[in-house]
């Protein structure tokens, strides 16, 4: 277990789920918590910005608050597949990529930044050429493409951690150039408050891959991504790590057609 007394870390969604179990187990590593919400959290933090992070108003003001340097950067939050396509693609993606690009000059040297995605991004090596029309977007710009794709509840959510995911490694080389690294987490079902509506929305394949493994827990998923931060991990770059309890293996299968 790593020391992590003095680094200063921020955390966006920490308010509940997963960013609040990585927020509170990075506490007890000795980290001090820089908060990033629509709502501040149940439990003490060093420091809490609200922030929308779909709209690029709220980002440039909390943006703007922060005057700490961090040490490491959680990109946490994220909606559920049950919200507007447009509120899933901009806070799950396009937000939280401008997020992350307007808090780099708070960032220390050498930093890392951990962005939560999801096992429902799985298949972004098969979508290269759609990925690289919202790629070439921002926050600024990203609306009329959002409103032509013809996709609502599960796929706009899919479509927002495929971005993800191919964003974080498409854009590895640039930040390390600039001394950061950058990787992310998929998890595969979770535990937490918005569970339901991934059932809802998601149906048959989360069903599917509850009828072989249970739901994780967010205090599983937290360990991940705190080991992530430290620099036991700092050759793991550009990398997306499946904390799934095997489901993507099973989707991987299924998908080739592979058999044992």
């Amino acid at each position: 277990m790593s020391d992590m007394t003095g680094l200063i870390v921020g955390v966006t969604g920490l308010a509940s789920g997963i960013g609040a179990a990585t927020a509170q187990l990075l506490q007890r590593r000795g980290a001090r918590i820089v908060g990033f919400d629509r709502r501040a959290p149940d439990f003490p933090v060093h420091a809490f910005h609200q922030v929308d992070l779909g709209d690029a108003a709220s980002i440039a003001a909390c943006v703007a608050a922060q005057t700490e340097t961090l040490d490491i950067l959680c990109n946490i939050a994220g909606l559920p597949p049950t919200a507007d396509k447009h509120a899933v693609l901009r806070v799950n993606f396009f937000g939280l990529r401008h997020f992350t690009e307007a808090m780099a000059a708070h960032l220390a040297p050498g930093a890392s930044i951990v962005n939560v995605a999801s096992l429902a991004g799985l298949a972004w090596r098969t979508n290269a050429a759609h990925l690289s029309e919202g790629l070439a977007l921002d926050i600024h710009t990203a609306d009329a493409w959002i409103a032509a794709q013809p996709i609502e509840g599960a796929p706009s959510y899919h479509l927002s951690k495929e971005l993800l995911i191919a964003w974080t490694t498409a854009s590895c080389a640039s930040w390390r150039a600039r001394g950061l690294r950058i990787l992310s987490v998929s998890p595969g079902p979770v535990s937490t408050p918005i569970l339901p509506d991934f059932i809802a929305t998601l149906g048959p394949r989360v069903e599917e891959d509850l009828k072989h493994l249970r739901a994780g827990e967010a205090d599983e998923i937290a360990p991940v991504i705190a080991f992530l931060c430290t620099p036991d991990a700092r050759w793991i770059v550009g990398a997306d790590i499946a904390v799934d309890g095997g489901a993507g293996a099973n989707a991987w299968t299924n998908m080739l057609g592979l058999k044992v």
